[in-house]
């Protein structure tokens, strides 16, 4: 029979328990506020409206209910994702 050395699957699985509480509170605050860089960084964005048939009319609203733009498609938007 061959010698065999085994390595553990997770070598540090001998870690104290707040050293994995806080692997996973940083873990959880990266998941969370990466995509809100993307949102609010980053310039206009260029949105294309298009519709079957075309020639609707597309209005692009804030949250508070405020008219942006009002378009006949297809047309791009440019829009600034700091502005609502």
């Amino acid at each position: 029979m061959a010698n065999t050395l085994t390595l553990p699957l997770f070598p540090m699985h001998n870690k104290h328990p707040a050293y994995w509480v806080s692997v996973i509170v940083l873990l959880a605050a990266g998941f969370v506020t990466g995509g809100c860089a993307s949102i609010v960084h980053g310039g206009n964005r260029s949105i294309s409206i298009d519709s079957k048939p075309s020639g609707a009319k597309a209005s692009i609203t804030k949250t508070g209910g405020a008219i942006v733009t009002v378009q006949t498609t297809p047309c791009t938007v440019s829009l600034d994702p700091k502005r609502g």
